[in-house]
């Protein structure tokens, strides 16, 4: 019986075993690849002439509507009330946690 000279355990094993190492390309010293050398080179060019480190982040629709919302209409209340409403919010938050906290740490005791 022979034995089989090469059986990789899955397809990305065997890929990884048959594949030269380094960066080969079938055309690396062709003259037809100085354009691409070239738009590569103005890329770069490009890329460094950026004000901002960070790239392009597009605003989500989210975002937008944010951004274009109306916060008024004939009945809407105004900044004071906003501002109060919050308040009031956060402190039935703080008040809920303090309460459910009290009742997990009496829980946790029983047990």
């Amino acid at each position: 019986m022979r034995k089989v000279p090469f059986s990789p355990c899955n397809p990305s094993l065997a890929k990884h075993a048959i594949t030269r190492k380094g960066d080969i390309f079938v055309g690396s010293s062709s003259p037809y690849d100085a354009d691409r050398e070239e738009f590569l080179n103005r890329k770069e060019l490009d890329e460094s002439k950026r004000l901002g480190p960070s790239p392009f982040a597009p605003n989500s629709a989210s975002q937008a509507k944010t951004m274009i919302s109306v916060n008024y209409y004939l009945n809407s209340p105004d900044t004071h009330q906003l501002q109060a409403d919050k308040k009031l919010i956060t402190e039935r938050i703080s008040k809920n946690s303090k309460v459910f906290k009290n009742w997990y740490d009496t829980k946790r005791r029983t047990i």
